[in-house]
């Protein structure tokens, strides 16, 4: 009877495990970089790096949503893209914001003994996201 009543409990304890795993897979804890930027016009713009990836290599996405309830942010998704990356994010900023059109700034910075930096910029006009290249 005791080794029924062990193995009861070792199963559930591991079912514990591994639901509590599961159960965050799609949380924004499980991303490296995760910054969320709001926009005058309303919209906003989602950028993150995968947590499963390394810090030196890989890519990260930029989504833009579009206005809506204060309670559901990220229910009016407008577009996105994943792009490669050659380093970490150090930094994403808005540089210009008219009533026409935004411009972000996403800044990585590489990994090797240079630790350069790289500027890649979006244009936002309007519902469209365009990735415009690096500066």
């Amino acid at each position: 009877m005791k080794y029924v009543m062990s193995l009861v409990v070792l199963f559930s304890l591991m079912g514990c495990q591994a639901n509590s795993v599961s159960q965050n897979t799609n949380q924004p804890t499980n991303q490296a970089f995760y910054k969320i930027i709001s926009l005058d016009s309303g919209q906003h713009i989602v950028v993150s790096v995968p947590k499963q990836e390394p810090e030196s290599i890989g890519s990260y996405s930029v989504r833009l949503y579009g206005i809506s309830e204060p309670a559901f942010p990220f229910d009016n998704f407008i577009s996105g893209m994943i792009q490669e990356r050659d380093g970490s994010i150090v930094a994403v900023d808005v540089i210009k914001q008219s009533k026409t059109q935004t411009i972000v700034q996403i800044i990585m910075q590489s990994a090797g003994s240079g630790g350069y930096l790289q500027k890649a910029h979006y244009l936002i006009k309007g519902r469209t996201l365009t990735f415009t290249g690096f500066k």
